[in-house]
C-alpha cells in the first residue's frame, strides 16, 4: 500500500469476483457473466477496464495480477464471435487458477469440474506381451508436474503416479477428436485442454501408437528417429471415377419416397403431436422404437459424403448390358473335393455362374480417365436357406488362387459388409468351409469397432477428418480415419485380407474404405441398399470393388423400386437411369397394378444371367415338409372386455376426431389391440407380473387364450423331446415369455434381439451366435424366442423345427425370413409353422390378429410366382379397415368405469393420462405433454374453477410410498419454461401418485418448493366423484401436446 500511495497509484480491488453461469460449457447456450463484488457483498453491475485500471462505481482501482487477469480473460471471451466449448473451458481455467494462487474469484457456478491445460506433450512407450511397443501421447499439466516433483522429492513412486495417469489419457484416445484445432480431454472431474500445435502431436502420436515387434528394436535406439519416420501419411487417394467430388449430400432420386417404396415400420410409431408432425424431418419418417438396433438406419449427423454419378436422369455411371471381358481373364476351375463340405448341386452351380461374371471384369488393371465403367457385378438372389454364404466363399477361395496363379501375386484385400448381426456368422462360416488349411486369406479382420477396427485407427477415434467446402469449392479429406494402402500389415486393406464390417461402419468410414482397394465386394442381405438416398447405400455406390456381389433372398422387399438401388450398386446401368426404370416398369404397375406379375417377368427377363433366383423347393431334394397352420383361438372373458372397450374408443374417433387428431387415437388403439390380444395384463405398455412358480405362471398365461394355447403346443412339442422357435416383436412380450416359460419347463430360454450383441465383448460372451450354438447342442426340448426382424436373417438354427409366430410382422417377406431360420439346408425333421389368431366371442368381429392374418394371405397371393417381387406389406389404412368398424360398433357390452385397483395398475404414460382426465371436467384446458420431452411435467392444467393454473409431476411406483426428491426438484425446475412458454404465472405446484404416501424427505422437499403431494387417498376419492373409463384414458393418452 505504502509504494502505491508514494506513486499516486489507486488502491487494490477490495472485493471479490464472483462467475454466473448459464448452461455448461459443452452446449451451445452457454452464458456467463463476471460479476464485481464489492466488500459489504454488493454486486455491481457496471465496471469496465482501462488499461490496468479498473472503473467500478464510482472508485478507481489497480487489481493485483491475479485479480487483472480474471477481468481480461473475461473481457477476452467476450469479444470472441463464435465461442466453442474450448474457450468457455480456457476462461475458466484463469479463474480456477487465479483461485488456486489465492484470488478471491468464485467459479462455482460453472460446475464441480477442475480446468488443466498441457504445458507440453510427451510420448509414453510401453511394451505390450506381443513384442510390440503402445504410445500414447502424455499431456504434462504444471499439477501433474509439481505432483510428480513432490512424490520424488519424498521418495515416493512417481513412475506408478505417471502410470496412472498414462492408463487413463489412453482409455481416451478417442475424445483426441471430437474437436477442432483444440483437443478436449475429460479425466473424471478433470479437463485438460491442448492447444492446436499440442493437438497436433497429439493426433499424430495417436495415428501411430503401436509399434510392430519388427520395428521395436529400432524404437528403442532412437525413439525420435523412428516417430518421425513413421507417422501414418496416406499418399495422394485416387477415388472411383464415379465419385465426383466431396460435399454435403442434397439427396437425389426426386419422388423415391413413394417410388422406391415407404419404410414398412409404420406400426411402430406411436401417435405425434400436431407440431410433431409439422417438424418432422421427412414425409413418411418413423421410428421402430421396439428394434432400434445397432444397425437401424439413422443417419450420420456429419453429412460430408463422397458425391457420385447418381444416375438419376441419365445414366452417367456404368453400361446399359454387360461388357465383354478381356483376354488374359482371371477364370476359376474349382476342385470341389477338397472341401470340408462338399458343396450341394445347385451351390457348384452359383459358384460356376459367380466365376462367369468375375470374368468380365477384365485384366486387373485401373480405370482410364474417359472410361464410365469398372469391373462387373453381379445379384445372387437365392431363396433363403440354401447356402449363399458357403458359395460365395468357395468362389472367393477360388478366385484368390487363380488371381495369384494369373498375376504372380496376392489378390487384393476382400470387402464383406453384412448387418452387425451376421459378421461373427461369417467368421464362422470362413472357419467351417475352409478349416486349418484350406483357406485362402492371409487374415480375417473383424472391422467393427467391438472387434479389430481400432487397431488400423489413423486418428484417435476412426473417423474421417473431412473439411467441408465453401462456395464451387468441394471439400477436403485432410486425414483418413482407417490406415489403408501400405500393403503391410499395419493396413486395413493389406492384400489376402478378407475384411469384415458392416453397413453402419461402412458409412461411418466412408472415405477410408473408399480409398481402398477391393478385389471383391460382398453386400450380404443387400436389400439394405434399397434406399438410394441413404448414406450407407452412398457409401457402398463408391467402393473400388474390381467384382461386386450382391446377396439377398429378398432382393425386393417392398417394391420394385428396391431392385433398382442394389443393381445401380454392384452393376451400374443394368436397369439404366432411375427415370428410365420408372417409366418403364414403375409407372405401368401404379397405373394398372394388375399387371404386377406381368411386369415382374419383364424386369427378370431383363436382367437375364445378372440375377440368380432358385427356392428351396426347385433345387434341394428331400428337403423335409413345412407344414403352416393357422388356428384360431378364443379370447378370454377378460381379453373380450378390454378388447371392447379399446374397440369402441376407436370407433368413436372416426366420428368425433379428424386428421392427425383421428390417426392418433387409431395408432394408440392399434396397439393396444395388439398387446391385449398377446394378454390382457399388457394393456398400456405394462411389464407384466414377474414369474415365480411354476403354477402362477401358468395361471398368469391362462388370462390370454393365446398364451394358454401355447403352453398346450409346448407341452406337447416337450412330448416329443423337440425344439421351437417363438417370434415375437414387442421387447417387453419377448422379456415376459423368457422369464415365465424358464419357470414353468426349467430350461434356458435365450432371446435373440436387437440388444443381444453381435460379437463377444470382455464383459459378456453371450453373441447371437453363441446363444444359437448352445441352444443348438443341448439335447432334447427347448425354446428360443426372437425378434422377426433382428433374427430373421442369416442365422442358421435347424435344430428346431417348430416355429411359432405369436406376434407377427406385417411384411410377409420379414415372416417369410424368420420362418427360414428353421427351414433351411441342414432340415432333417418336418418343420410345422404356426399361426395363432385370436378370435373375439363375437364373430362379426374382426380381431387384429384375424385381420392382419387375411392381409398378409392376400398380398402373398399378389405376389410374383417367380418370387422376385415379394409380398407387400400390410399398409396402415388397410389394417384400419380392417379392425375399425363404424362409431359405436363393437359387441354392445358397456363401457365399465375403472375400479381403483384398476387405476393403481396402470403402466405410468395411461397413469399420466388418467391424472390429465380427472382434472378436465374443472378447467378450461388441459395439456398432457409428451413421453420424454415434458421439462420435468407432465401435466399442465390451466384455469381450474377452483385453483387457478397447475403444474402437475406423475409418479408410478411399485412401492407403499413414493421416495423421489427429483420429482420435486423437476417440477420446480420446469416452471420457468412453462411460464415462458405459455406466458402464464403458475398458482399450484402438484405431484400425483399411485403409492399410498410420500417419504419423509420427498415430503420435506416438496413442502420447502410449495408443492402438494397427494396419493392413493386423493385418486379414490376423485374416481368416486367422477368416474372414467378405460377407453377415456386411452383416448386420452393418444392426444399428448407439445409446448
Amino acid at each position: 500500500m505504502a509504494t502505491r500511495e508514494c506513486f499516486g497509484l489507486p488502491p487494490n480491488w477490495p472485493g471479490s469476483l464472483v462467475l454466473e453461469t448459464n448452461g455448461v460449457p459443452n452446449l451451445r447456450d452457454f452464458s456467463a457473466k463476471l460479476w464485481l463484488v464489492d466488500e459489504f457483498g454488493h454486486r455491481l453491475d457496471g465496471w469496465s477496464l482501462r488499461g490496468a485500471i479498473l472503473q467500478a462505481g464510482e472508485g478507481r482501482y489497480l487489481p493485483d495480477a491475479a485479480t487483472y487477469d480474471c477481468l481480461t480473460a473475461y473481457g477476452k471471451w467476450k469479444e470472441l464471435g463464435e465461442r466453442s466449448e474450448a474457450d468457455h473451458l480456457r476462461f475458466i481455467h484463469v479463474l480456477t487458477e487465479a483461485a488456486r494462487h489465492g484470488c478471491r474469484v468464485d467459479a462455482s457456478s460453472a460446475g464441480k469440474i477442475d480446468v488443466l491445460t498441457a504445458v507440453e506433450v510427451t510420448v509414453d512407450a510401453r511394451d505390450q506381451m506381443d513384442g510390440s511397443i503402445l504410445l500414447t501421447p502424455v499431456p504434462i499439466t504444471e499439477v501433474l508436474a509439481e505432483m510428480l516433483g513432490a512424490a520424488a522429492s519424498k521418495g515416493d513412486d512417481a513412475k506408478s503416479i505417471l502410470g496412472e495417469y498414462v492408463a487413463k489419457i489412453s482409455d481416451r484416445m478417442t475424445q483426441l477428436n471430437v474437436n477442432g484445432e483444440e483437443a478436449i480431454l475429460r479425466i473424471g472431474p478433470t479437463i485438460v485442454l491442448l492447444d492446436p500445435e499440442q493437438t497436433r502431436q497429439a493426433r499424430t502420436v495417436a495415428g501411430s501408437r503401436r509399434i510392430p515387434p519388427s520395428d521395436a528394436p529400432r524404437f528403442r535406439r532412437d525413439s525420435a528417429e523412428w516417430l518421425a519416420e513413421h507417422h501414418f501419411v496416406h499418399g495422394d487417394v485416387e477415388f472411383l471415377p464415379r465419385v465426383i467430388g466431396i460435399g454435403a449430400w442434397a439427396g437425389g432420386y426426386l419422388g423415391a419416397a413413394g417410388e422406391l417404396g415407404e419404410k414398412i415400420d409404420w406400426f411402430d410409431k406411436q401417435p405425434e403431436s400436431e407440431k410433431d408432425r409439422k417438424t418432422s424431418s421427412e414425409p413418411g419418417e418413423v421410428s421402430a422404437p421396439e428394434e432400434a438396433g445397432p444397425d437401424a438406419d439413422d443417419e450420420d449427423v456429419d453429412n460430408q459424403v463422397l458425391i457420385i454419378e447418381t444416375n438419376d436422369e441419365e445414366l452417367r455411371w456404368g453400361l446399359r448390358t454387360g461388357g465383354e471381358p478381356d483376354e488374359g481373364v482371371i477364370s476359376i476351375t474349382p476342385d470341389f473335393s477338397v472341401y470340408p463340405r462338399t458343396p450341394y448341386p445347385h451351390q457348384k452351380e452359383a459358384i460356376q455362374w459367380l466365376g462367369l461374371h468375375a470374368e468380365r471384369c477384365g485384366t486387373p488393371q485401373k480405370w482410364s480417365a474417359d472410361q464410365k465403367f469398372w469391373g462387373a457385378g453381379a445379384l445372387f438372389a437365392d431363396d433363403m436357406g440354401l447356402g449363399k454364404t458357403l458359395s460365395t466363399l468357395v468362389f472367393l477361395r477360388e478366385w484368390f488362387q487363380a488371381w495369384r496363379e494369373a498375376t504372380g501375386h496376392p489378390a487384393p484385400a476382400c470387402l464383406i459388409v453384412s448387418p452387425l448381426s451376421l459378421v461373427e456368422n461369417w467368421g464362422g462360416e470362413i472357419r467351417k468351409t475352409f478349416g486349418d488349411s484350406l483357406s485362402p486369406f492371409s487374415r480375417t479382420v473383424q472391422a467393427i469397432p467391438a472387434a479389430n477396427l481400432s487397431c488400423y485407427y489413423a486418428t484417435p477415434n476412426g473417423r474421417d477428418v473431412v473439411r467441408a467446402g465453401s462456395g464451387n469449392e468441394d471439400g477436403k479429406v485432410e486425414r483418413y480415419g482407417l490406415r489403408f494402402g501400405s500393403g503391410d500389415e499395419e493396413s486395413l486393406d493389406m492384400p489376402g485380407t478378407v475384411v469384415l464390417t458392416t453397413y453402419t461402419t461402412l458409412r461411418d468410414h466412408r472415405f477410408s474404405f473408399a480409398g481402398c482397394d477391393w478385389s471383391a465386394v460382398v453386400f450380404d442381405e443387400a436389400h439394405n441398399l434399397k434406399n438410394p438416398n441413404a448414406l450407407q447405400t452412398i457409401a457402398a455406390k463408391a467402393m473400388k470393388g474390381f467384382f461386386r456381389v450382391a446377396l439377398s433372398g429378398t432382393p425386393v422387399e417392398n417394391h420394385l423400386g428396391d431392385l433398382w438401388s442394389l443393381m445401380d450398386t454392384v452393376e451400374p446401368g443394368a436397369l439404366g437411369s432411375f427415370s428410365e426404370f420408372r417409366t418403364r416398369w414403375i409407372h405401368p404397375i401404379r397405373q394398372d397394378p394388375s399387371r404386377m406379375q406381368e411386369i415382374g417377368e419383364d424386369l427378370r427377363n431383363h436382367l437375364g444371367p445378372l440375377i440368380l433366383r432358385r427356392t428351396k423347393e426347385e433345387s434341394l431334394q428331400g428337403l423335409p415338409a413345412k407344414t403352416v397352420i393357422s388356428m384360431k383361438i378364443p379370447m378370454t372373458d377378460r381379453q373380450a372386455e378390454l378388447y371392447d372397450e379399446v374397440l369402441r374408443c376407436a370407433n368413436d374417433a372416426a366420428e368425433n376426431e379428424e386428421g392427425t387428431r383421428r390417426t392418433n387415437q387409431w395408432l394408440a388403439s392399434m396397439w393396444e389391440l395388439r398387446r391385449i390380444s398377446l394378454h390382457p395384463e399388457l394393456v398400456g405398455d405394462a411389464v407384466g407380473a414377474p414369474a415365480s412358480s411354476s403354477t402362477a405362471c401358468r395361471d398368469y398365461f391362462s388370462q390370454s387364450g393365446k398364451l394358454k394355447w401355447l403352453l398346450e403346443r409346448l407341452d406337447a412339442i416337450r412330448e416329443l423331446g423337440e425344439k421351437a422357435l417363438l417370434f415375437a416383436v414387442q421387447k417387453k412380450f419377448q422379456e415376459l415369455l423368457r422369464r415365465h416359460l424358464s419357470v414353468i419347463y426349467g430350461v434356458k430360454v435365450p432371446v435373440i434381439n436387437g440388444d443381444t450383441k453381435a460379437v463377444a465383448s470382455r464383459s459378456s460372451n453371450e453373441t447371437r451366435l453363441g446363444l444359437i450354438e448352445e441352444f443348438s447342442e443341448a439335447p432334447g426340448f427347448g425354446i428360443c424366442i426372437l425378434s422377426p426382424i433382428a433374427a430373421g436373417a442369416g442365422l442358421n438354427i435347424t435344430s428346431a423345427n417348430h416355429v411359432i409366430h405369436l406376434e407377427r410382422h406385417w411384411n410377409p417377406a420379414k415372416e417369410d425370413q424368420a420362418t427360414d431360420r428353421a427351414y433351411r439346408i441342414g432340415q432333417k425333421r418336418e418343420v410345422f409353422v404356426y399361426l395363432p389368431l385370436l378370435e373375439h366371442p363375437s364373430r362379426s368381429i374382426t380381431t387384429f390378429d384375424t385381420g392382419l392374418h387375411r392381409l398378409i394371405e392376400q398380398k402373398k397371393q399378389l405376389a410374383d410366382s417367380l418370387g422376385l417381387v415379394q409380398p407387400q406389406s400390410v399398409g396402415q389404412e388397410e389394417l384400419f379397415g380392417e379392425i375399425f368398424g363404424s362409431p359405436g360398433s363393437g359387441s354392445g357390452r358397456a363401457s365399465l368405469p375403472m375400479s381403483i385397483a384398476d387405476a393403481l395398475k396402470l403402466s405410468w404414460e395411461h397413469f399420466e393420462a388418467l391424472i390429465a382426465c380427472l382434472y378436465e371436467s374443472h378447467a378450461d384446458r388441459v395439456i398432457l405433454t409428451p413421453k420424454g420431452w415434458d421439462h420435468g411435467v407432465d401435466v399442465i392444467v390451466l384455469g381450474h374453477r377452483k385453483f387457478g393454473n397447475i403444474l402437475i409431476q406423475v409418479k408410478t411406483t411399485s412401492f407403499s410410498r413414493l421416495d423421489s426428491e427429483a420429482a420435486v426438484r423437476e417440477l420446480k425446475g420446469g416452471e420457468t419454461f412453462f411460464e415462458n412458454a405459455l406466458n402464464r404465472k403458475f398458482d399450484l405446484k402438484r405431484i400425483h401418485t399411485n403409492a399410498g404416501g410420500f417419504s419423509k424427505r420427498t415430503t420435506r422437499i416438496a413442502n420447502l418448493y410449495r408443492t402438494e403431494a397427494h396419493g392413493r387417498k386423493w385418486l379414490e376419492d376423485e374416481l368416486k366423484k367422477r368416474p372414467v373409463t378405460r377407453g377415456e384414458v386411452i383416448a386420452r393418452n393418444a392426444h399428448r401436446e407439445s409446448i
